[in-house]
């Protein structure tokens, strides 16, 4: 696994990642696995390595679909997992378009005494 002073290099794993599933090839993942297990959980790399052929080309065609940076594949991906019983109907990443900004977080007001109905005051 490629290291830079003790952190993985994510920006390179992205960039292998996009580019093993642009290959479509089980082989191809097999081998990203291999070369990026330590940043997987316990037993999830070995498990992925044991996959058959098919299933790993369909885990490939759904992370294809939540790549945004693989848009021009997005089409083609869907028509295959529905050639293959797995209709995607919507599609997994967010339209690209204006980004709304998030709602500001609001800040609670303190605590105060809660304001009890007084009786008018009498002299």
């Amino acid at each position: 696994m490629p290291v830079e002073s003790g952190e993985p290099d994510l920006r390179r794993y992205v960039q292998e990642l996009q580019a093993m599933l642009r290959r479509r090839s089980p082989e191809a993942y097999r081998a990203f696995v291999a070369q990026w297990r330590d940043l997987h959980q316990r037993g999830v790399a070995e498990r992925l390595l044991a996959m058959d052929d098919a299933a790993l080309r369909h885990r490939m065609e759904r992370m294809i679909l939540d790549q945004p940076a693989l848009a021009d594949l997005h089409e083609s991906a869907r028509a295959y997992l529905h050639e293959h019983g797995d209709d995607v109907a919507v599609p997994t990443v967010r339209p690209q378009g204006p980004a709304r900004a998030p709602e500001p977080l609001r800040r609670p007001r303190p605590l105060q005494g809660r304001r009890l109905r007084r009786r008018p005051r009498t002299r």
